[in-house]
């Protein structure tokens, strides 16, 4: 039976300016829109990192977490949207145009969210790249008579919070997987979740051998457990692979980012024996 820690604070009113991320050559910052009926208004950056210039369309698209992570396009199944936002927000502009390291600000404006009940509702915005006839897209040079165009799609979530911040999260299990060959194993890690909003945050797990001292062993940054979810199951990747089986304790900790900077959602330490480690 999981015990969850629950966080009942007021909705913050501050704008994320926490992380960003390049998708290909495209860098977007932040990789996650939060608003509320308090704040309604949001600026994205979004960064040509490339040596020539790339276009982009932006759109709506409607994903559903799953439980083993990632998501379910819902494309063409908006009905089977879950709590979906993009009814409610305006953005612009709709296409850009962006020169070698040219950076370009989107605009996004809640146009209503009085009345709804509380809880969170969330579209993807997403960035489709406009194939052209640079090399930037094209799998091969403009010498050779067939050319293969490469569209690029990214999407950032855009998330509308309503009601006090609640949320409950539990580690349910943790384990460790190594790679025969000798690359970098995965610290595999269960949640459970309740309550009306997600989660935002980094997910590390912590080694401690017995007799040793306790190293950072494998990471995941940016991990959003939603709304829809009950449970999700993560892989973090180790930070390198000098990883020895043995005897030990793995502390595995989630806490918050951005504005959820202050709360840690749960932290448990489990005992592993060499013999519970997998090599795959």
């Amino acid at each position: 039976m999981p015990i969850f820690t629950f966080f009942r604070v007021a909705v913050f009113s501050g704008v994320l300016l926490f992380s960003s991320h390049a998708f290909s050559n495209l860098l977007i910052h932040p990789t996650r829109v939060n608003l509320t009926p308090d704040l309604r208004t949001f600026v994205i950056t979004v960064g040509n990192t490339a040596n020539v210039t790339a276009t982009y369309e932006l759109s709506w698209a409607e994903k559903r977490a799953l439980p083993q992570g990632g998501y379910e396009s819902l494309d063409g199944k908006e009905n089977e949207a879950v709590n979906s936002v993009s009814e409610m927000v305006r953005f612009s502009p709709r296409r850009v145009t962006l020169k070698p390291g040219e950076r370009q600000s989107i605009k996004l404006l809640l146009r209503r969210a009085r009345g709804l009940s509380d809880g969170e509702f969330r579209s993807h915005l997403r960035f489709k790249a406009v194939p052209n006839n640079s090399e930037a897209f094209n799998g091969v040079s403009q010498s050779t008579s067939m050319k293969v165009n490469v569209v690029l799609n990214f999407a950032i979530p855009v998330a509308l919070q309503v009601g006090d911040y609640d949320a409950a999260i539990a580690i349910d299990s943790a384990s460790i997987a190594i790679n025969k060959d000798g690359g970098a194993g995965v610290v595999t890690t269960r949640f459970a979740r309740e309550g009306l909003h997600s989660t935002w945050g980094d997910i590390e797990a912590y080694w401690k051998p017995n007799g040793g001292k306790e190293v950072l062993l494998a990471k995941s940054g940016g991990v959003n457990v939603w709304a829809e979810l009950d449970t999700l199951t993560q892989d973090l990747t180790m930070v390198n692979g000098n990883f020895t089986p043995n005897d030990g304790e793995l502390r595995v900790v989630y806490k918050g980012i951005g504005a959820y900077s202050d709360i840690v959602y749960d932290e448990k330490t489990f005992t592993i024996s060499k013999q519970d480690i997998q090599v795959r």
